[in-house]
């Protein structure tokens, strides 16, 4: 399955957005797995409004995150 969320480099390493603090912050995480996910229309109009508005948090990009089911043999 595919899916998209915003991603940025904190420290040089990559991050993944996986929603907001109670404060209003933007929390991360480095595994793409604990990300809110969503499909490409919400996630454009997130990043538009990260751009407006919490551009001091740093660049977003719009990833695409694989994810694929464990199979047991």
């Amino acid at each position: 399955m595919i899916t998209y969320t915003l991603g940025s480099h904190i420290n040089g390493i990559p991050v993944y957005l996986t929603g907001l603090k109670e404060d209003g912050t933007p929390h991360f995480s480095s595994k793409p797995e604990e990300a809110a996910f969503g499909m490409l229309g919400e996630i454009e109009q997130l990043k538009a409004l990260f751009d407006e508005k919490a551009s001091h948090f740093g660049i977003f990009e719009i990833v695409e995150v694989t994810i694929k089911e464990n199979e047991k043999i």
